[in-house]
């Protein structure tokens, strides 16, 4: 597996947050698929329904 081939998923409800990790992987050349959960919910929701792996959790509080 590629680390490109892994999607990243972001819990975040602020939009200027989101946007600043979007523009970090950006500047960092981190080319991966991103998909954004508003809340804990939504982040389980797409866990659970396969739209993304989770083989590798991060949490940042």
């Amino acid at each position: 597996m590629q680390n490109n081939d892994i999607t990243v998923l972001v819990v975040e409800d602020d939009d200027v947050d989101y946007m600043t990790v979007k523009r970090s992987f950006a500047k960092c050349k981190i080319m991966n698929p991103m998909v954004r959960a508003i809340d804990g919910v939504e982040a389980l929701e797409l866990l659970r329904g396969g739209q993304v792996d989770y083989r590798l959790l991060f949490f940042l509080i």
